[in-house]
């Protein structure tokens, strides 16, 4: 059995005639050539200035390797992570600094309200104290008074 398509190249071939072919393969061939041909000067051109351009940056690139300057650069670039994790580092102690901080505020406020009380506790001890020892002092009465130096007087 015969494949499909080899059925339908073989009715082409039997259709076409050799020479038919042949005319039609040269006249195809004869409008192609020139725009291959342009294409492969475009490409040769194309190439020739690619090769220029590399040629021209491998000079600069050498002209910039020599150059102190741009080695300071490199040097600095190749430091980046380094000076990215020293800033990375110095901002999670100044954020751990703040919280230590609002915390320590917290228990200032805290140890404030506790001295106040005790402070204002203390000061109502004293006046207790101060009413109960006056308490305990003797009252001269009103009809006796003695002067220390003549002895007792009567008022």
């Amino acid at each position: 059995m015969m494949d499909a398509a080899a059925v339908e190249t073989a009715d082409l071939k039997a259709t076409i005639p050799a020479e038919t072919t042949k005319l039609l393969a040269n006249g195809f061939w004869e409008n192609i050539t020139p725009t291959v041909a342009e294409l492969e000067k475009q490409l040769a051109e194309i190439s020739q200035s690619q090769q220029l351009v590399l040629t021209e940056l491998a000079a600069q690139g050498t002209v910039l390797q020599d150059d102190p300057a741009f080695q300071e650069v490199v040097e600095t670039m190749s430091q980046l992570p380094v000076y990215h994790q020293k800033l990375l580092s110095i901002r999670k102690d100044m954020l751990a600094i703040v919280d230590k901080t609002g915390k320590m505020k917290k228990r200032v406020q805290k140890l404030e309200i506790k001295r106040e009380k005790v402070d204002q506790k203390n000061a109502l001890d004293r006046e207790k104290e101060i009413k109960w020892e006056e308490s305990l002092l003797a009252k001269p009465s009103g009809e006796l008074v003695m002067d220390p130096l003549k002895g007792p007087a009567l008022s």
